[in-house]
């Protein structure tokens, strides 16, 4: 990884007075349950506020990308980002199956069950044909990374993965985690047509969510909202 180019790009970013990245506390998962999909939902859970505040997760200080002024000004300005009550809208695609959908899936200050749902669809395992309920924090990330780097269209390489899809992945190519993100609907590998990966990586490490993948410039990106950490060449 070269923290330096990542920096770099984040302070680009924030001279072009783009402001849609913040810290982004756990929001209390909207219930899947409703409308007949309680496939969807590990547990019952209700609705929340979805302007709720949560301290934001603590930067990693030995990292440059997600310490100093800069990292700190995008995840303060996040925050007004998703304050603003404005509609969340995603178009994504899955390049393994070719389908792709484009949602409104937060508005009037509540997730949207039904279209978190169908998101969730159409990120599912193609390999098992299985679903399991993507992580609202991770449409919300996928939705201000779009949103700052003016794509319009986030492509997902991998999504939901089986624990028997992730193994023989693992088996079969380097860099595949035995206890991957992915298999808890928590991590995605993303790109975004038009946008290079290391914008995407450079922003998605400076919120500090969770983790992030680098895999070169011609490359996806791995997204998670597990612990928070950063690799990538």
């Amino acid at each position: 990884m070269r923290p330096t180019l990542f920096l770099a790009t984040l302070a680009t970013v924030l001279a072009a007075g783009v402001s849609w990245l913040a810290p982004y506390g756990a929001i209390a998962q909207q219930d899947y349950t409703g409308r007949g999909f309680a496939v969807y939902a590990p547990r019952p859970v209700g609705p929340t506020s979805a302007t709720a505040q949560h301290p934001p997760a603590p930067p990693a200080a030995d990292n440059p990308l997600q310490a100093g002024p800069k990292a700190e000004a995008i995840r303060r300005s996040a925050q007004a980002a998703l304050d603003l009550q404005l509609p969340r809208r995603l178009t994504v695609r899955n390049v393994n199956t070719g389908q792709q959908l484009s949602v409104v899936y937060w508005v009037d200050g509540a997730y949207d069950a039904w279209e978190l749902a169908r998101l969730s669809q159409l990120l599912h395992d193609h390999h098992r044909n299985a679903t399991v309920a993507i992580d609202w924090r991770l449409v919300d990330l996928m939705w201000l990374v779009a949103r700052m780097t003016g794509g319009e269209t986030v492509h997902v390489h991998s999504g939901y993965r089986t624990r028997q899809t992730n193994a023989s992945l693992a088996a079969a190519t380097t860099g595949v985690a035995h206890d991957s993100q992915h298999v808890a609907g928590k991590a995605l590998d993303i790109s975004l047509p038009g946008v290079s990966p290391r914008t995407v990586a450079g922003l998605a490490a400076a919120m500090g969510w969770g983790g992030v993948g680098f895999y070169g410039d011609a490359g996806h990106v791995h997204i998670d909202v597990g612990p928070v950490r950063v690799w990538g060449k």
